[in-house]
Parts: C-alpha cells; structure tokens; sequence
C-alpha cells in the first residue's frame, strides 16, 4: 500500500460496510468539529472570561456549520444534490438536527462540570461525544436521507410535502388549530400579565435568574432567594430538573423572561395535540376523541396551572403523552427514553410515575401482555429508581440537609417528627399508629373530597376505572390527604395539575376506547363531554376573575415610573426587592427578593446580615390585590430610615441606599402633583355636618371636626393646600379651623382659623413635607365662633422639591417614620408552620423541599396560584398598607398650637 494514500482511499480499503465508513467518516469530522469548539471555548471562556455556557455554545454554533460543510463534501458526498437549493435545504434540515444535538451537549456539558466537578473543557468533550450518536443518525436518516436505497438527498420535494399534508384529515387540522389558537391567547396573556406586574418571583422571576446567572457564569442555576439550606442558591439544592436545562439555548438566543412565557405556552398548547394521537390510539369515534381532547384544551385545572408563572413542569404533558403513545404503539425504545425525560424533570414526579407504572403492570398483566412488556416494564422500575437516587445525590450535593419540612406535614403528624421528616419516616409512623393518619385525614375532609371531584368533573369520572390514572392518583393522593400540611396539594392548585392531568386523560381516552359503547350511548357520552365543556368555559372565567387576571393588568403611568425607578438603579448593584418586581429584575446578576421575613431573618442569624446595595419596594402595584411590599419592610424593620436612606421616591415607589443620608430625589425630574379633592371625597362627622348639594354644610359653634381625609401619599416637598370656603358669621370670632394633618398619628404640619368670608373665598395653607408621607389630611373642624361653614372641594400643588432635609430621621416608609412596630411584629410573630402564606404558589412546597423548617417556601400573601377553585388565606386579616381606611371613627387630633406652616417632625 502506497504511503500516499490519501484518508479516503485508506477508508475504502477497509472491509467496512457503507454506513460503517460513513460513521468513522463522521468521527473524524468530528474532530475537526472538536478542535474548533473546544478553541472558542477556551477564546470565549478562558480568555475572555464569559460563562463556559456561552462558550460551549458559540463553539458549537461555529464547529456546527464547520463540519457540514466537510460532511457534505465528503462523508455523503454521494448523497447530496447538486445546485445552490438542494445544498441549502440540506443545510436548514443539518441546522434543525443541530439544535436538539447543542441542547444534549448544553445539558451535558452543565451536567459535568456542575455534578461530576470535571474541567469545563474536558467536560465539554464528553458532553460532545454524548451528542455523536444522534448527530451521526440524524445526519444518516434525515439530512441526507442515506438509508433511501443510494437515493440523493436534493431540493425540498414539494409536492410529497403537499400530498402529505393532503392525507392529514379535517379532525387533525381542527386539534392543530384549537392548539394554535390556545397557544397564542395563552402566549399574550401571560406576556401581559407579566408586562403588567401580576407574575411573581416565586415562581417566575427565580427561573428568569437561574438561566440569566448561569449563562453569565455567575453561579449555576441561582434562584435569588434567601434558604438556610442551600446557602450558595442553587435550585438544585431544593429539586433536581436536569430537563431545564433544555430551556438555557432557547434563552440564551433570546434573552428575555417573556421568552420562558412563551414557551410554556407552546408546550402546553403542544400537549393538546400530542393527546389527541393518544386519543386515536383507542377512541375510534373521531367525534369522542375530538370531545376529550377539547375537555383537556378548556380544564380550568389547566388554566390556572398555564398562568401560573414559568415552572419545568410544564414539560411534562407532552413527555406524559409521548411515552404512552410510544408505549401504545410498541415502540418501547422511545417509550423509555421519554419516561427517562419525565422522571428527570422533577423529583417529585417519581412517586406518580411508580403508580402508573404499577397501573401499566396490572393493565398488562389483565391482557395477558405481561410476558411481552416485562422487559420493558422492568426497566422503566430501573429508571425510577436510578432517579430517585440520581435525584436524592444531587439534592444533597447542592443542599445542607433534606427531608420534608415540618411545615409541610399535617397538624396531627408534627408532634411527632423534627424539622425535616423523610417519606419513609411518615409511612413507618403510619404503620405504627394509624390512628394518625386516620386523624390527618379528618383535617378538611369534606374540602378535600370536594376538590377531588371537582378535578374528575372535566373527564366525568371516566379515569377512576383506569389503572393508569388510578396508579398515579395514588401516591398523590396519599401524600396530599394523609401526610401534607399544605391546602395547595389537595386543591390541586399552582403546578400541581401538571403532575397528574395527563394520567388523568390518558386513563379516559383508556376507558372510553375499551368499552364497547353503542351509537345512543356514544351520543349520551358525548353530550356529557360537551355539558362539561361548558362548565369548563364558565369555571376558566371565573379563575380568571378570581386570580385577578380578568379584566388583564396593563402597564400604566404608575408601573412606567416604576421601569423608571429600576433603570436608575446601576444594573450592576446588588439589589434587593418585593416578590412582584423580581421577575423585571431578574436579569440582574445581583437581585435578590424577600416574600417571607421569617426566612429572612433566620438566613440572617446563620449567616449574616444581608446588605444589599438598593432596597426596592413598591406599595402601589395593583398587578394582584396584595401588596408584596410589606414583606421587605418588615424585613428590615428599622433598617429603613436608618442603614438604609430614602433615595429616590414618587407614587408609592421608594428606592432605599444604604448609607445615604442626602435629599429624597424623585424618580421623575419633571414630576408635578396638582390634584382637586371635592368635599365629596371626604369622610364627615356625622353630629356636626352634613351633605348639601354637592357641599358639606356645619356650624362653627363648638370643638369638634367638620370633615376629614382624604388620607394620599405625597413625595417630599413644598405644598399649597387650598380650601375653597363660604364662611357666614355674625361675630368677629373664628367659625373654622383649616388645617393639614399628616403621618400615620395624623401630626398636623400646618393651620390657620378662618372668620367670616365675603361669600366663596380661597383660603390657602403652606407646608412642607421632608419624606414621602400617607395619611395625609385636609380637614376641617369648628373654631368655636357661631356661623355656619360651607365646603366646596381643596386644591393641593406641588411647589417646589426644594425643601430643607430632616436630618437622620430621612429615608422613613411610606407610614411616615419607620415600618410601624405592630406591623413588623405582626409580620414576623406568625409560626412558620401556622403562616397561611405557606399555602400559597410556589414549587418549593414538593415533597423534597430542601429547605429549614421555617423556610418552607417563599409564598406569601397570595392566592392558589392556580387552583382554579378557590383563593387562600393571604396574610393575617386586618393588616393594610398605605393610606389608612378614612371612617368616621378615625381619630383626627388638632393641635391649636401649631404655626400655619410647619415640617413633619422626625417622630
């Protein structure tokens, strides 16, 4: 053999089958590939110091395109079409297999170097060699299409794809448009609602900050929150989701939280269609198959779940689907690789998935399938349990301690378990005193029984006869009735549907395919489905309204302030806010959120104070009807106005600095505030007023008020208050006594008596305001002299913003000093296991939360989060924020001694 052989003829001459040579062909492009990628990598990351993730992927991007160009002119080169077309239709179809071949590698690659600990660039050539399997089949199968008998891949052949779009049958193209349509109203809805500050940190904000600081190299999938037990913030060390790590390639193409928004909806909306070809696997009747399907497309459950922020979840209907359609069809192999998929999305999936796995081994042994689909069900067990422990070791990899929270576990079950409690430590005290479980139980029954049925209602039942949904039901249901503290888990509210609404239809679909049901019958059934379909409609609305979604938040002059107030603060300064800002901050390396101050301070007593740089709060967002912004002031209590200065303010908004101790700016330069309030705005006393026409009409004789309110919020600054006024008296004594009150004890910060006026007359009071203050009043009272008062309505205007400073009483909160005692201690005296926030919307509330007792989860004053059904308890009755309640038993002092213009003193 001639030392001049080039590769190719060496190739040749081996004794290799064509797709054989093609394949080593392919790995000795590869190479190629490898050193071009692994060079941008170090360039990108070693060099430039950008995260290894963006690394990794620009040298694929680059290596990608690299080993096309060599493949197509060498390894199929018999295979290619000649002309510019045919090259850029191979081209397009190589750059599709491509994407899924980067995201394997991503996740690979993350996978490492974040689990093994391996160097990122040695990482990074496993994680390419993890990939060389599907590439070289993709490439073999679909770009060049090499297994066509030496057929050549050309130009896009047209009139196949017409003629196979032309075998797609008017049921389908309905199903796709359904799916299209939910997924475009979905994408709109939950992009505004996000624009309109009705998402949250928990859970959307904290996904938007785990893929921004892992794309940046600031740490790995980095949450923002505040928990004992995974100092370093990992989300990991709370649940184990290897498959959202498939979002990081789509996110980091388009680098925006609505990205996430979207493509939850195409999933979900996905979901439909993928159901409807699990339908058609059983349910012979188009029409019945068509009505299931439309129950999924329209269950309320799914609604509420769909709005319900950005969770992995979200992955998992379709993955459901595709394995028991892969699983229907025998395709185990797939089958299996998509059960491999769903069991890696989240820990918590696993004890659903070990029920219906169960249901599939009694539904087979009852066919008479067992003997054929052993192998496949026995490895499907082998993945369960390969996850459970791949899950458990990461977990503990990336966390201090694990368990379930006592939080989390039933009233009856928590004097007998610590703070962390394992599964099989519940199931073990089960066995030895059932009587507790018995009690547990008993804890709202009748709701739980209600919301179970409720949740069968959209598949009328259809599911309970299925051993499928009746195996994952199980587990569920045993942990959500027996076990769990937590109302979310029984309502099935937050992500919960996502878990067990695809079991759920594919036990119909199952039920309804095996009965032998006759023409009247299927007619009557259908009917059903249609009546629930209805029902289904209506109940979506009415979630709608009571999440608050209906009529949809927009963004407003007041929210624009806000995106104001947010660029002012340095991008690159560590930050810290309320639960509803988070997700517009999210992207910053350095944002940080508070919901629950209990878990706050206890971070705080582990490890430190936490000092960020800018506290944001907000307490006039009106995305939801709760305000977020109470749990950072109580967080920081009287760090505010002392640490922390006030430094920047308008409508509600303050931004704190620590350390400062300047003039409050407002976030607007060119801010004004001229506003009339007629006297019907205000709140009257009843013995010494009363309404006339469209004035309010008292005597002057006597000590007491006339009207008061109507309690704003004014930022800093100097003000005129103008009364208008009809004074008639027959005496030379003052008949009125006009004067401002402001702060939460209604301090009066300027005054003036009033004589008798030549009919309507203008009467004005200066004062000035050295921090933004609620409550205030403009209020009127008698004077003692006799005559009676006429009141037309009062002008306020800001004068001007140059005002003297208070000295170290500057940076009070929005009560007019600093957070009132009582809410603080209302705030942090609520027990962590007995604080109805608990029952709120987040993800962290999974059976293997890893986080202390007093940390259960970062939900707050909120709803369900998606129950569909019904609200929670938010936080303690009573407790409001801003101005106060005007009522007619409000306490409204006047202080005679006061000069007719005075400060807000520093009290």
């Amino acid at each position: 053999m001639s030392g001049d052989q080039s590769v190719a003829d060496r190739l040749r001459s081996l004794p290799l089958t064509g797709r054989n040579r093609r394949f080593v062909q392919y790995l000795i492009v590869g190479l190629v590939g490898i050193s071009i990628n692994e060079g941008l990598l170090f360039l990108v990351s070693g060099i430039g110091g950008l995260s290894y993730v963006i690394g990794g992927t620009v040298g694929r991007v680059v290596s990608t395109f690299v080993n096309f160009v060599i493949n197509d002119r060498w390894t199929w080169r018999s295979y290619g079409g000649i002309g510019h077309r045919p090259w850029a239709w191979r081209a397009t179809k190589y750059g599709m297999t491509r994407l899924v071949g980067i995201a394997i590698g991503v996740v690979a690659l993350v996978a490492f170097v974040e689990l093994l600990g391996l160097h990122y660039l040695v990482a990074n050539v496993a994680a390419i060699g993890v990939g060389a399997l599907w590439g070289f089949t993709a490439s073999d199968r679909f770009v060049w299409q090499a297994n066509r008998d030496g057929a050549v891949a050309g130009d896009l052949d047209w009139p196949a794809v017409q003629e196979r779009l032309a075998k797609v049958d008017r049921p389908t193209w309905s199903v796709v448009a359904v799916s299209a349509g939910v997924f475009v109203v979905f994408s709109l809805l939950t992009v505004q609602l996000y624009r309109g500050y009705w998402t949250t940190g928990s859970d959307f904000g904290s996904y938007v900050h785990m893929l921004s600081t892992t794309l940046d190299g600031q740490g790995f999938l980095i949450h923002g929150k505040y928990r004992v037990s995974h100092p370093e913030g990992s989300y990991w060390g709370a649940h184990f989701s290897l498959t959202l790590l498939l979002f990081l390639p789509l996110f980091a193409v388009v680098r925006s939280p609505m990205t996430l928004l979207v493509a939850k909806s195409f999933l979900l909306a996905s979901s439909v269609l993928a159901l409807w070809f699990v339908a058609r696997t059983h349910i012979r009747s188009d029409r019945l198959a068509g009505a299931v399907v439309l129950s999924y497309a329209l269950n309320p459950f799914l609604w509420s779940a769909w709005l319900f922020d950005f969770q992995e979840q979200s992955l998992l209907p379709v993955f459901i689907f595709g394995a028991y359609y892969a699983y229907a069809r025998r395709r185990y192999v797939a089958f299996l690789g998509l059960l491999a998929l769903v069991l890696l999305t989240n820990e918590f999936v696993i004890f659903i998935v070990i029920g219906a796995l169960s249901g599939l081994v009694v539904a087979a042994y009852r066919g008479g399938r067992l003997d054929d689909e052993r192998w496949v069900l026995l490895a499907g067990f082998l993945f369960v349990l390969f996850a459970q422990v791949l899950s458990g070791a990461v977990m503990d990899r990336f966390s201090l301690y694990g368990g379930i929270p006592m939080a989390s576990i039933a009233g009856p079950l928590k004097p007998y378990v610590g703070p962390r409690v394992g599964v099989g430590e519940l199931l073990a005290l089960g066995v030895r005193d059932p009587t507790l479980i018995v009690s547990a139980l008993g804890v709202n029954l009748s709701d739980k029984l209600l919301y179970f049925v409720v949740f069968l209602v959209p598949v009328v039942f259809l599911s309970l006869n299925d051993e499928v949904s009746v195996g994952a039901l199980a587990p569920y249901l045993l942990f959500s009735w027996f076990f769990a503290g937590r109302s979310i888990y029984y309502m099935f509210g937050a992500h919960y549907p996502l878990y067990l609404l695809p079991f759920l239809y594919i036990g119909a679909v199952r039920v309804v395919g095996r009965s032998a049901i006759s023409i009247p019958s299927q007619e009557l059934l259908f009917r059903l489905l249609a009546t629930v379909i209805a029902i289904n409609i209506v109940t979506g609305a009415v979630v709608g309204f009571d999440l608050n979604v209906v009529p949809v938040p927009t963004q407003n002059e007041h929210t624009e302030t806000l995106e104001r107030a947010i660029d002012g603060i340095p991008a690159d300064a560590s930050l810290l806010t309320q639960n509803d800002i988070y997700p517009h901050v999210a992207m910053r390396p350095n944002a940080t959120y508070v919901v629950r101050p209990d878990m706050f301070h206890q971070y705080q007593r582990e490890y430190g104070a936490i000092t960020p740089e800018y506290v944001l709060y907000d307490t006039r967002l009106t995305g939801r009807p709760y305000d977020w912004s109470r749990a950072v002031q109580a967080a920081f209590g009287d760090r505010l106005g002392t640490e922390y200065g006030l430094y920047q303010y308008q409508d509600g908004i303050y931004v704190y600095k620590r350390g400062y101790s300047g003039r409050i700016a407002l976030i607007d330069d060119d801010y004004e505030f001229d506003e009339r309030f007629d006297a019907g705005e205000f709140e009257l006393s009843q013995e010494n007023a009363r309404v006339v026409g469209d004035d309010i009409v008292g005597s002057g004789a006597g000590e007491g008020n006339l009207w008061f309110g109507p309690y704003i919020e004014l930022p800093p600054g100097n003000y005129t208050a103008t009364y208008r006024v009809n004074v008639e008296s027959t005496g030379d004594d003052p008949v009125l006594r006009l004067n401002v009150g402001a702060g939460h004890n209604s301090r009066v910060v300027a005054e003036r008596t009033v004589g008798a006026t030549d009919g309507w007359e203008n009467v004005t009071l200066a004062f000035t305001l050295d921090r933004p203050t609620t409550g205030v009043e403009f209020r009127g009272a008698q004077a003692g002299g006799n005559g009676t008062v006429r009141f037309d309505a009062v002008r306020v205007v800001l004068q001007s913003t140059d005002y003297e400073t208070g000295g170290p009483g500057n940076g009070t909160t929005a009560a007019g000093s600093a957070v009132p005692p009582e809410l603080w201690m209302e705030l942090n005296s609520v027990p962590a296991e007995d604080d109805p926030s608990v029952d709120a919307n987040e993800s962290d509330a999974d059976v293997n939360a890893n986080e202390s007792d007093a940390e259960t989860d970062d939900t707050g004053p909120a709803e369900t989060g998606g129950s569909g059904v019904a609200r929670l308890a938010a936080f303690p009755a009573g407790l409001t924020t801003g101005p106060p309640p005007a009522s007619p038993a409000r306490p409204s002092r006047i202080d005679s001694d006061r000069a007719p213009s005075a400060e807000v003193s520093d009290e």
